[in-house]
């Protein structure tokens, strides 16, 4: 296995690796979907998959979302100033949630003590996904991606004003944005296959089944639930299972249950063909 160390890419020797890393991470930072070692390695160093074209291709392929978003704080609750005009919802409940079909979709506003009425609040501004995100991080400072939404919140429904104006009100030292597809060793916001992808998804969902294998993949990206717990937990446990039963573990029966043959590879291998044509 080989570890980042000032700049340095030494090799190390473990029994076992599991590596619990998004896909493009695994791509772009460790080459675990290239078929040969970089130029300049020892020569004992093997690439881990090289016989295995479908999971590097699997490894490569999936389609990542891209994901933005802008936070911020508000020292005091925007709908108990005097004279607010805050929206609410038909039963008579502050809106917390606000979507909007404009730059500004998702805005939450985060309220963990609604019984304080001099406690601030955290905003979650906006979160967006794919085109948007992307538009997102084309705006550069905080400041102005708040100023955009403003302006998108001001216009996107009679009741904006009030609400955009809130999101004025945040001082933008307590501005804070996150973009997915720049945080390192992230590089996107979660995994949601095309079309037919699937193909790819089961080969890193199911690899941690091969007999003799060193270096099991982890990740939410290697399970059906991109971008939730679920998905994550649940390949960390099979990859960790697979670890205990390379070492000769007594694994009791439902675990073992885990090394059943993988009910989609034969579907798998009838798209495989498909695209081989």
């Amino acid at each position: 296995m080989l570890v980042y160390e000032d700049a340095c890419l030494p090799p190390r020797a473990y029994d076992y690796v599991i590596v619990a890393a998004t896909l493009r991470s695994m791509q772009l930072t460790m080459n675990l979907d290239g078929a040969t070692t970089p130029v300049g390695m020892p020569a004992d160093v093997e690439a881990p998959f090289a016989e295995q074209d479908r999971l590097r291709q699997a490894i490569r392929t999936p389609h990542i979302v891209s994901s933005s978003k802008l936070f911020g704080f508000l020292p005091q609750k925007p709908w108990i100033c005097p004279g607010n005009q805050w929206p609410r919802t038909p039963e008579g409940e502050v809106a917390k949630v606000v979507l909007t079909d404009t730059l500004a979709r998702q805005m939450y506003f985060l309220d963990p003590y609604p019984e304080d009425p001099c406690a601030g609040l955290a905003v979650l501004i906006s979160y967006n996904w794919g085109d948007d995100a992307i538009k997102h991080m084309a705006i550069p400072s905080d400041a102005g991606l708040k100023r955009a939404y403003e302006v998108a919140l001001e216009t996107a429904h009679a009741s904006g004003d009030v609400v955009a104006a809130s999101v004025g009100r945040i001082p933008d030292y307590m501005l804070a944005v996150v973009d997915w597809q720049l945080e390192p060793m992230i590089f996107g916001g979660f995994k949601l296959d095309y079309p037919e992808q699937y193909r790819h998804t089961t080969q890193v969902v199911y690899q941690y089944q091969r007999a003799g294998e060193r270096v099991f993949l982890a990740n939410n990206n290697c399970s059906y639930q991109g971008g939730w717990i679920e998905g994550a937990m649940q390949s960390g446990m099979n990859a960790a299972a697979a670890v205990l039963r390379g070492l000769g573990a007594q694994l009791r029966e439902d675990v073992e249950g885990l090394f059943a043959p993988n009910p989609f590879q034969g579907a798998v291998d009838v798209v495989e063909l498909r695209y081989a044509k």
